[in-house]
């Protein structure tokens, strides 16, 4: 139903309507300014009954249609004439040029039969001088509609401008995310190669064949993650178990993996690679430095309004810098900021027991529902 009404009203069907519309109304707007000298001058007469006041109307009635008629030519003459510097001398002599023809050829119309009396005898200081009030009228009535206009156009150029700033904005965030993203999967990958090249150089080859098999496999999820924006969280942690299980196959009882993740984040949409980096954190500044067995804990849930992710380890050996967590951290953070702006935290440091990362991002920023 609002589509039909907005098909009408610009199809032309509607063009006409308000065309209509507007002639109504210049007609009626015209027919009051002409009865308020008729009634002045029936007044003065005496008021000797309505048909008089409408003698009177048909005569005076019919200068000021004349002007209605000619408000379309004089409002072009004023949107094109120049109103500053020298210009504006040019612009007041072609107003008065105009209005001295114009007042002279209505009279010529409107008053036949007398115009001599009209224009050049007595009544010709009172017509030429309503002449010229109804002439500035219109003006300062077109002036008032050429500047409405400006101001709608600026108002247009202003908000154009603010929606071409956001997009470019929005474009540059993107490149940016996304150049992170690429620096991140050649980082992945690099490190995935050192430990199926750790396992050729300790001369464990059948476990170095398996880890091939599983890069495989990760590799292939790995580009269909990056190929999303967002991926649902239950895909995110099925990629960082196939990523830790081609770990488990280098480190082997070294390497202790927990998982305690609500099932009601399953299905929330977080940007893609947001636990992988942590995760490689761990592997690399604990277990892989560690001669005993490493533990890295990784869980997920609902505090307050905000899906919180944590990994944890409880190695002792050098961690990350806790200002940064490392390179794969200070990635996922500088992401974040650029995805969301500042209501994410992405806080990493040092524990009595090890080292911990926690990703908090507020649940109204996620949509919900399975990835596709």
């Amino acid at each position: 139903m609002l589509g039909a009404a907005a098909q009408n009203s610009t199809g032309p069907g509607g063009f006409w309507r308000r065309r209509w519309r507007v002639l109504a109304i210049s007609f009626l707007g015209w027919s009051l300014l002409a009865a308020i000298p008729v009634t002045a001058v029936y007044i003065g007469n005496g008021a000797p009954g309505m048909a008089v006041w409408w003698t009177i109307f048909t005569k005076i009635g019919l200068y000021y249609y004349l002007w209605g008629l000619l408000s379309p030519f004089i409002y072009r003459l004023t949107d094109r004439l120049p109103y500053s510097g020298a210009g504006l001398l040019v612009t007041v002599s072609v107003h008065l040029v105009v209005l001295v023809t114009l007042s002279f050829a209505l009279g010529l119309v409107a008053h036949q039969e007398a115009w001599h009396e009209w224009l050049l005898g007595e009544r010709a200081p009172g017509y030429h001088l309503m002449s010229f009030f109804t002439y500035a009228l219109i003006v300062l009535c077109c002036l008032a509609l050429k500047f409405y206009r400006l101001s709608l156009l600026r108002q247009r150029e202003a908000a154009d401008a603010k929606v071409h700033a956001a997009q470019l904005d929005n474009q540059l965030n993107r490149a940016r995310v996304d150049s992170l993203m690429m620096q991140m999967n050649p980082h992945f990958l690099f490190n995935a190669l050192n430990s199926i090249g750790a396992l050729i150089d300790s001369d464990q080859r059948d476990r170095a064949y398996q880890a091939l098999e599983k890069l495989g496999e990760l590799l292939r999820r790995a580009l269909r993650l990056s190929r999303a924006d967002d991926v649902a969280l239950r895909q995110e942690v099925s990629f960082c178990k196939a990523y830790l299980s081609l770990e488990k196959i280098r480190f082997g009882e070294r390497l202790v993996v927990t998982w305690d993740i609500d099932p009601e984040t399953l299905d929330l949409q977080v940007p893609a690679f947001v636990l992988q980096p942590a995760i490689e954190n761990a592997i690399k500044h604990a277990v892989s430095v560690s001669s005993t067995t490493v533990t890295v804990s990784i869980s997920a849930g609902i505090a307050g309004n905000a899906l919180t992710l944590a990994i944890a380890d409880d190695g002792q050996a050098v961690t990350p810098s806790p200002t940064t967590g490392g390179f794969g951290i200070s990635n996922l953070r500088e992401r974040l900021q650029l995805r969301y702006g500042g209501t994410t935290r992405v806080e990493s440091g040092s524990t009595a027991g090890g080292y911990r990362t926690v990703v908090t991002i507020p649940v109204d920023l996620l949509a919900t529902g399975p990835s596709g």
